[in-house]
């Protein structure tokens, strides 16, 4: 039963984008023929090597890249067939006194509070003040400054417990209008884009599209786990094996434990919350149609 699995992680934009800005598709070379792989171990995952947990620290990464920004000055740049300093792809511009609305489908801890990372730039001769809200609240206000240039401002709000809710949740950017103009008169220019927002919650990781993963980034932001911690995955389907790879170590975690529930199944584990687990079904498993052999001698580089 020899088989070859590839991980592949996301592209990363040059100058520190959360994505690459040319490409969403990764490149993986698989080479043969010359010294033998070094093939992946395995480490024991049995889920009672590990302390129950109810909630896992879970992170969910919200970005669409809708528009391009041509610079910071927007207007020149564009004419310059060069990448300029500010160049990317972004979600959306809001402008003044206008709101731009985020969704967030989750299964939170209600009782813990969350963080909400967002990245935003100003992109105006005006600075802008910013509201956001969740879930109808209003629970930041702060004001993006010029600063001599364009900074990247990184916000950071703490969410209280019990304003995120099971299901959907809206987030809410709202440019207040710092300067107000007489009549219906244009005295200022504030605009801002978003870029993306990160929420860090306790939540319950479930499978989508047959695949799941347990992010460590969100230790950060949450409480203390238990280490080991036995996680129960839900919300696979079909009857085709689960796995899990241990990212951090490069090991294949045996003895998971797989129940059904509901014409669903649910894999259950053990890991340190420190590591990066990739829990999949074999049928999500996107597989090539053929597989062929091409020689080039002639490769120099």
């Amino acid at each position: 039963d020899d088989r070859v699995v590839l991980y592949a992680p996301r592209k990363e934009g040059v100058e520190g984008e959360y994505f690459d800005e040319w490409s969403d598709s990764n490149v993986l070379w698989l080479l043969w023929g010359g010294a033998d792989g070094v093939r992946f171990g395995t480490e024991d995952g049995s889920p009672s090597l590990g302390t129950a947990v109810s909630y896992y620290p879970s992170r969910l990464h919200l970005e669409e890249d809708r528009i391009h920004h041509d610079g910071e000055n927007d207007y020149l740049d564009r004419n310059s067939t060069e990448k300029m300093y500010g160049e990317t792809w972004i979600w959306t511009y809001i402008l003044k006194d206008s709101t731009f609305t985020i969704e967030a489908d989750i299964t939170p801890q209600e009782e813990t509070q969350a963080i909400l990372v967002s990245k935003l730039k100003l992109s105006s001769v005006d600075e802008c003040e910013v509201n956001v809200i969740v879930n109808g609240q209003m629970l930041k206000e702060f004001v993006i400054y010029k600063d001599g240039h364009f900074p990247i401002y990184h916000d950071t709000l703490i969410i209280p417990a019990g304003v995120l809710q099971n299901g959907n949740n809206q987030i809410t950017y709202h440019s207040v209008g710092r300067i107000k103009c007489p009549g219906d008169t244009i005295c200022s220019i504030e605009r801002f884009y978003l870029d993306w927002a990160s929420l860090y919650y306790q939540g319950i990781p479930s499978a989508s599209g047959n695949t799941v993963v347990l992010d460590p980034s969100a230790i950060a932001f949450m409480p203390a786990m238990q280490d080991p911690s036995r996680v129960a995955l839900p919300g696979f389907s079909g009857n085709s094996t689960i796995r899990a790879l241990n990212v951090s170590t490069g090991k294949i975690l045996s003895n998971i434990e797989v129940s059904a529930n509901g014409g669903l199944r649910t894999a259950e584990l053990s890991c340190s919350p420190s590591d990066r687990i990739f829990t999949w079904a074999d049928d999500a498993v996107r597989k090539p149609e053929a597989i062929s052999l091409e020689t080039m001698p002639a490769l120099s580089s």
